[in-house]
Protein backbone atom coordinates (compact mmCIF):
# COMPACT_ATOMS: atom_id res chain seq x y z
CA UNK A 1 0.00 0.00 0.00
CA UNK A 2 1.22 3.28 -1.03
CA UNK A 3 2.24 6.05 1.07
CA UNK A 4 -0.39 8.68 1.54
CA UNK A 5 0.77 11.93 1.81
CA UNK A 6 -0.16 15.46 3.03
CA UNK A 7 -2.89 17.24 1.16
CA UNK A 8 -0.98 20.94 1.31
CA UNK A 9 0.21 22.12 -1.48
CA UNK A 10 4.06 21.88 -1.35
CA UNK A 11 4.26 19.33 2.30
CA UNK A 12 5.48 16.43 1.56
CA UNK A 13 5.27 14.96 4.67
CA UNK A 14 3.24 11.67 5.62
CA UNK A 15 -0.21 11.61 6.32
CA UNK A 16 -1.89 11.35 9.96
CA UNK A 17 -5.69 12.66 9.93
CA UNK A 18 -8.40 13.63 7.40
CA UNK A 19 -5.82 14.05 4.56
CA UNK A 20 -3.20 16.30 6.47
CA UNK A 21 0.72 15.40 8.17
CA UNK A 22 0.88 15.98 12.26
CA UNK A 23 1.64 19.93 12.05
CA UNK A 24 -0.75 20.56 9.25
CA UNK A 25 -3.75 18.69 11.32
CA UNK A 26 -2.48 20.37 14.47
CA UNK A 27 -2.62 23.64 12.56
CA UNK A 28 -6.18 22.85 11.86
CA UNK A 29 -7.43 21.72 14.99
CA UNK A 30 -6.48 24.83 16.91
CA UNK A 31 -8.41 26.83 14.13
CA UNK A 32 -5.57 28.39 12.59
CA UNK A 33 -5.69 27.45 8.47
CA UNK A 34 -3.51 24.30 7.74
CA UNK A 35 -1.35 25.96 5.39
CA UNK A 36 0.81 29.34 7.24
CA UNK A 37 3.20 31.66 5.70
CA UNK A 38 6.26 30.72 7.94
CA UNK A 39 7.40 33.00 10.29
CA UNK A 40 10.38 35.69 9.35
CA UNK A 41 12.99 35.15 12.00
CA UNK A 42 13.41 38.30 14.47
CA UNK A 43 15.86 39.95 15.60
CA UNK A 44 17.04 42.06 18.44
CA UNK A 45 15.92 45.51 18.72
CA UNK A 46 18.51 46.99 19.85
CA UNK A 47 20.14 49.21 17.24
CA UNK A 48 23.35 47.01 15.62
CA UNK A 49 22.81 43.90 17.35
CA UNK A 50 21.63 41.14 14.89
CA UNK A 51 21.50 38.42 17.42
CA UNK A 52 17.91 35.95 17.35
CA UNK A 53 15.16 37.48 18.99
CA UNK A 54 14.40 36.01 22.51
CA UNK A 55 11.46 38.02 24.52
CA UNK A 56 10.33 40.97 24.85
CA UNK A 57 11.84 41.81 21.56
CA UNK A 58 15.77 41.19 22.44
CA UNK A 59 17.77 38.74 22.55
CA UNK A 60 19.46 37.08 25.51
CA UNK A 61 22.18 38.76 26.58
CA UNK A 62 19.71 42.14 26.42
CA UNK A 63 17.14 40.51 28.37
CA UNK A 64 19.46 39.57 31.07
CA UNK A 65 20.78 43.10 31.03
CA UNK A 66 16.95 44.43 30.86
CA UNK A 67 16.70 42.56 34.15
CA UNK A 68 19.80 43.14 35.89
CA UNK A 69 20.48 46.76 35.07
CA UNK A 70 16.88 47.97 33.79
CA UNK A 71 17.78 48.64 30.60
CA UNK A 72 19.59 47.15 27.54
CA UNK A 73 22.17 48.85 26.94
CA UNK A 74 25.04 49.09 24.25
CA UNK A 75 24.91 46.19 21.24
CA UNK A 76 28.35 45.10 21.71
CA UNK A 77 29.12 42.50 24.96
CA UNK A 78 30.84 42.96 27.54
CA UNK A 79 32.98 40.28 27.66
CA UNK A 80 36.69 40.43 27.15
CA UNK A 81 37.04 39.09 23.53
CA UNK A 82 40.34 39.09 21.59
CA UNK A 83 42.00 42.06 20.05
CA UNK A 84 41.41 42.05 16.69
CA UNK A 85 44.50 40.79 14.85
CA UNK A 86 46.15 39.29 17.79
CA UNK A 87 48.21 36.07 17.35
CA UNK A 88 49.55 35.16 20.78
CA UNK A 89 47.93 35.00 24.16
CA UNK A 90 49.22 34.78 28.39
CA UNK A 91 48.80 31.12 29.70
CA UNK A 92 46.72 31.48 33.19
CA UNK A 93 48.86 28.31 34.42
CA UNK A 94 52.56 29.75 33.64
CA UNK A 95 52.08 33.66 32.42
CA UNK A 96 53.87 32.78 29.77
CA UNK A 97 53.30 34.60 26.34
CA UNK A 98 52.47 31.81 23.50
CA UNK A 99 51.45 31.55 20.15
CA UNK A 100 47.78 30.46 19.55
CA UNK A 101 48.73 27.15 18.38
CA UNK A 102 50.17 26.75 21.50
CA UNK A 103 46.35 26.21 23.19
CA UNK A 104 43.56 24.25 22.66
CA UNK A 105 40.35 25.64 20.80
CA UNK A 106 37.24 26.19 22.87
CA UNK A 107 34.77 28.21 20.57
CA UNK A 108 32.80 28.81 23.94
CA UNK A 109 35.67 31.45 24.68
CA UNK A 110 35.61 34.59 23.36
CA UNK A 111 39.05 34.34 21.73
CA UNK A 112 38.30 30.75 20.82
CA UNK A 113 40.85 29.22 22.58
CA UNK A 114 41.25 27.65 26.18
CA UNK A 115 43.12 29.49 29.26
CA UNK A 116 45.96 27.25 29.67
CA UNK A 117 48.59 26.49 26.99
CA UNK A 118 48.99 22.50 25.78
CA UNK A 119 51.97 21.97 28.36
CA UNK A 120 50.03 22.93 31.29
CA UNK A 121 47.26 21.09 30.25
CA UNK A 122 49.46 18.22 30.33
CA UNK A 123 50.78 18.52 33.46
CA UNK A 124 47.34 18.99 34.89
CA UNK A 125 46.27 15.95 33.09
CA UNK A 126 48.64 13.83 34.39
CA UNK A 127 48.81 15.33 37.72
CA UNK A 128 44.89 13.91 37.78
CA UNK A 129 45.45 10.71 35.76
CA UNK A 130 47.22 8.48 38.14
CA UNK A 131 45.50 9.32 41.42
CA UNK A 132 42.19 8.58 39.57
CA UNK A 133 43.70 5.44 38.13
CA UNK A 134 44.25 3.97 41.79
CA UNK A 135 41.06 5.18 42.92
CA UNK A 136 39.53 3.17 40.21
CA UNK A 137 41.73 -0.04 40.92
CA UNK A 138 40.75 0.01 44.89
CA UNK A 139 36.97 0.47 44.39
CA UNK A 140 36.78 -2.71 41.84
CA UNK A 141 39.16 -4.64 44.25
CA UNK A 142 36.46 -3.95 46.70
CA UNK A 143 33.47 -4.39 44.71
CA UNK A 144 35.47 -7.64 43.35
CA UNK A 145 37.14 -9.28 46.38
CA UNK A 146 36.59 -7.15 49.62
CA UNK A 147 40.19 -5.18 50.01
CA UNK A 148 41.65 -2.93 49.10
CA UNK A 149 44.72 -1.78 46.92
CA UNK A 150 47.04 -1.46 50.52
CA UNK A 151 45.84 -5.22 51.03
CA UNK A 152 46.04 -6.25 47.68
CA UNK A 153 49.69 -5.15 47.48
CA UNK A 154 50.21 -7.10 50.45
CA UNK A 155 48.88 -10.54 49.79
CA UNK A 156 50.85 -10.32 46.41
CA UNK A 157 54.10 -9.64 47.96
CA UNK A 158 53.08 -12.56 50.50
CA UNK A 159 52.60 -14.94 47.25
CA UNK A 160 55.86 -13.92 45.57
CA UNK A 161 54.45 -11.71 42.79
CA UNK A 162 51.39 -14.18 42.39
CA UNK A 163 48.15 -13.64 43.13
CA UNK A 164 45.74 -16.30 44.44
CA UNK A 165 42.06 -14.20 44.69
CA UNK A 166 38.53 -15.85 44.86
CA UNK A 167 35.97 -13.51 43.75
CA UNK A 168 33.35 -12.49 46.38
CA UNK A 169 30.36 -14.44 46.94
Amino acid sequence: MPIRLCSVKGCGRAHVAKGLCRKHYQQMTRGRPPMRKPRRPRVCSVEGCNKPHKSRGYCAMHVARLKRLGEPGPAESKWRTAKPGATTKVCARCHVEKPFDEFYCDKKLSDGRKSYCKKCYHELYLAYREPAKLKKRDAELKSMFGINLQEYNRIIQQQGGKIVLRKQS
